[in-house]
């Protein structure tokens, strides 16, 4: 049940018509989890500023139950950094990535739990 929600002040006309599918292609291969359960979000077009400027920027979060920790995370990083940058503009050390390693009981799906199925 990956989740990479990207909030940016990117304009939404700027965003790679292929980014959510190579996106979420990308999660689901660094996570090794199936791209079925995958979800990508971007939110486009924010008003927000780094360090001042309104150059582009994002901060996103990468939630998951399992698959993150010290070193996951880092790996993690060394891949969705540059992809970002690519397809976004948007430069590592313009952007932060918050990642969330969720309890099983604490993630409904199909009117159960993770921790039930």
């Amino acid at each position: 049940m990956p989740t990479f929600t990207i909030n940016t002040n990117v304009p939404s006309e700027k965003v790679p018509s292929g980014f959510l599918k190579s996106t979420a292609e990308l999660v689901a291969d660094v996570l090794k989890k199936p791209i079925s359960y995958v979800i990508v979000h971007i939110h486009p077009d924010q008003m927000m500023s780094w360090g001042g400027t309104s150059e582009p920027c994002a901060f996103a979060t990468l939630g998951s139950i399992g698959s993150l920790g010290k070193k996951q995370n880092v790996a993690i990083s060394e891949r969705l950094f540059p992809h970002i940058k690519e397809n976004l503009g948007i430069n590592p050390d313009r952007m932060y990535i918050n990642f969330v390693d969720y309890e099983r009981a604490n993630v409904g799906y199909s009117g159960t739990t993770f921790a039930e199925l």
